[in-house]
Formats: C-alpha cells, sequence, structure tokens
C-alpha cells in the first residue's frame, strides 16, 4: 500500500494540486482560461515573433492576464506557441508573485 501512495504522490500531485484549484484539464489555455475566469481575470495572446523558413517556422507567443505578459511560449505553430505560453503563465500565476510582471 505505501508503494501505491509513494507512486500516486510522485507522479500525480501536480495534477491533484490543480484538481484542488478547481482546474483539471490537460489544455493549458483552458486551464489559463479557468483559472482567470475563477479570479476575475482577463486573458489575450499576442504573436511576439515569426521566424524559421517557410517549411519549418517558429511561432512565439506571450499569454497577456491583465494587460501585463506572464508567459512566453515557442512552437512550430501558432497555437502550440499559445499552449506553452499558457502553461508558463498558469505556472508563474500559480507560484509565489514576488516578481512584478512586465507591460506589454
Amino acid at each position: 500500500m505505501e508503494c501505491a501512495r509513494e507512486f500516486i504522490l510522485a507522479n500525480l500531485s501536480d495534477r491533484m494540486a490543480a484538481a484542488e484549484e478547481g482546474v483539471c484539464t490537460l489544455d493549458a489555455k483552458s486551464a489559463l482560461n479557468e483559472y482567470a475566469s475563477k479570479h476575475g481575470m482577463s486573458v489575450s495572446y499576442s504573436e511576439v515573433s515569426r521566424g524559421g523558413e517557410p517549411h519549418t517556422p517558429v511561432f512565439v507567443c506571450a499569454a497577456v492576464v491583465n494587460g501585463d505578459v506572464r508567459g512566453e511560449g515557442s512552437g512550430v505553430s501558432k497555437r502550440a506557441a499559445e499552449q506553452e505560453a499558457a502553461r508558463a503563465a498558469l505556472e508563474g500565476l500559480r507560484s509565489a508573485r514576488g516578481s512584478a510582471p512586465r507591460k506589454k
């Protein structure tokens, strides 16, 4: 029984914490939207840059929460970059808010 407990805590503690906060989803953009809605915040995304070759583009997007850039992400599609930005923003919002966010 102890082995099962250790396995669950080691592998599922992040999801358990998210469930306690009412954000239980694998999609980072949905999770950020739910978190923001719960806390009275607005969320938008902006394209920071687009590079690479036409057949292998690289997008960089920012997740903007209440007018502040809270996360950036890159990916081979705009959607993938937004997912990474949302994941970074959500992690930042859930952690200690020791540093001031930068304005967009």
